[in-house]
């Protein structure tokens, strides 16, 4: 600051002193006239540069939270994001994996939601979900609802629901199920808990277990019924 002053007053004092006599008179000599120097207003400027840091220091002051606040925010940003147990209420409808016709799989699909077959799967299908199929598999079937479709299936079948089985389809394997309605063709062993409907078009080759049986007209079976709790009623018909 002292040397900004003293330069200040130099310059100051070699301006008094030059006069126009002194201008022509270097002039006439050849000589370049005392000029003077435009001075800043450091004043100003320092007044300016104080304040411009006065608020980038304040500005920076202002962005540190104390320990504190810092938890208090991170508090609030963690409330904010789901629970794994509000995540699992907000997943939505199960998904479907669905092989489309003409794609051929080898190994065992396993799925949490929904699956529809209208290619061609060798391995076995497990899924939550319903199974719905078009296609072929050769492989054990365990799924919730199944529909078989204008199939063919080699391998055994197991529903936590109910079993469709169209007149287009053909099944190589046993049939365990909750309920059942048939109309295709099947080699093999059918296990209902409920009831098992034959309809017209139903082809069997195997033993049917059943709480209750319905064999609509033009069904055909060829091996065993079994009605199911069939000892309950044995009493009726001991002698006295």
């Amino acid at each position: 600051m002292n040397m900004k002053k003293n330069f200040k007053q130099a310059m100051k004092e070699m301006f008094e002193e030059s006069s126009e006599d002194d201008f022509f008179k270097t002039k006439e000599k050849g000589l370049a006239p005392k000029t003077t120097l435009p001075v800043l207003n450091t004043t100003n400027s320092e007044e300016i540069a104080n304040q411009e840091g006065n608020y980038f220091f304040d500005k920076k002051q202002n962005n540190k939270n104390s320990p504190q606040e810092q938890e208090n925010s991170l508090e609030s940003l963690s409330s904010s994001i789901p629970k794994l147990t509000e995540m699992e209420n907000i997943s939505g409808p199960m998904q479907t994996t669905i092989i489309s016709s003409g794609t051929s799989i080898s190994g065992e699909l396993i799925s949490d939601g929904h699956v529809e077959i209208f290619g061609t799967l060798i391995g076995n299908i497990k899924a939550k979900g319903d199974i719905k199929i078009s296609g072929k598999v050769v492989g054990d079937i365990t799924g919730s609802k199944i529909e078989l479709e204008a199939c063919n299936i080699q391998g055994n079948i197991e529903s936590s629901s109910s079993v469709f089985v169209s007149s287009s389809a053909v099944v190589f394997g046993d049939i365990l199920a909750s309920d059942s309605l048939f109309d295709g063709k099947l080699k093999g062993d059918i296990t209902v808990e409920k009831t098992i409907t034959l309809k017209e078009h139903a082809i069997l080759l195997g033993k049917v277990s059943a709480e209750a049986i319905s064999i609509q007209e033009g069904a055909k079976l060829y091996g065993e019924i079994n009605i199911a709790n069939s000892n309950v009623y044995e009493s009726i018909f001991q002698q006295k």
